[in-house]
């Protein structure tokens, strides 16, 4: 009997590149994701260094423009702060949307994997009753043989 051939396997591998493919995007969405994050806490370092600066300044006592400049800077930055928070938030749902696709590319994937199995499975037993039934027929040539020989 033949090889076994699986006649969706060209199939079969151009899913399992897309699923290579869309993790490798997911893993970047994720590397940004982590980027940003890391942003925001320097920038939260930043503000938490400059917040401590301003205390010393009014401690120390300054001019009123340095009091509005501290003050300023610190207002300037929490709005850059939330606004990297919404970024970040874009950035998470990019991220979870591919990650819905990679479940899908997966889902996708498995389809082929169990219909190949199942393919594979149907084969081997179709190449066993074959072999059966040849034992049969070489059992049967050879008892009638030997009725003939007596």
């Amino acid at each position: 009997m033949k090889k076994f051939v699986y006649s969706l396997e060209a199939v079969m591998n151009y899913k399992q590149q897309v699923l290579e493919a869309v993790k490798e995007e997911y893993a970047k969405r994720l590397e940004k994701v982590a980027a940003k994050n890391q942003e925001i806490e320097n920038m939260k370092q930043r503000q938490q260094s400059l917040a401590e600066a301003f205390d010393e300044v009014k401690h120390s006592g300054a001019e009123i423009e340095r009091f509005l400049m501290y003050s300023e800077l610190i207002a300037k930055l929490q709005r850059e702060i939330e606004y990297q928070y919404k970024l970040l938030a874009e950035l998470e749902e990019k991220a979870e949307e591919k990650k819905i696709e990679v479940v899908e590319a997966h889902i996708d994937l498995n389809k082929y994997i169990r219909l190949r199995e199942r393919k594979l499975q149907e084969y081997k037993h179709e190449v066993q009753k074959d072999e059966e039934a040849f034992i049969e027929e070489f059992v049967a040539n050879a008892s009638s043989r030997k009725i003939l020989d007596h």
